[in-house]
C-alpha cells in the first residue's frame, strides 16, 4: 500500500465538524485520537488502540478537571 502525500481529507473533515459540534474540544485531542485509529486500522488486536484512546481521553479529562479546580 502506498502512502499519500496530499492532505488527509478525513482528518480535515473531523476538524471541521469539531468546530460545528464541539468547538471547545481541543484540536490536539482530535488529531491524537484520529492518528491512533488510523495507525491501527488494520490491527486485529483492538485492545491496543482502545487502551491508547482511553489514555488520551483520561489525560484530557484530568487536565480539564485540574483547570476547573483553578477557577473554583
Amino acid at each position: 500500500m502506498t502512502e499519500r502525500s496530499g492532505p488527509d481529507i478525513a482528518l480535515e473533515i473531523l476538524l471541521a465538524q469539531r468546530l460545528e459540534v464541539a468547538p471547545d474540544l481541543p484540536e490536539e485531542l482530535i488529531r491524537a485520537c484520529y492518528f491512533v485509529q488510523k495507525n491501527n486500522q488494520f490491527t486485529s488486536d483492538r485492545s491496543l488502540p482502545m487502551a491508547e484512546m482511553e489514555r488520551l481521553i483520561d489525560s484530557e479529562v484530568e487536565k480539564l478537571s485540574a483547570e476547573s479546580e483553578v477557577f473554583k
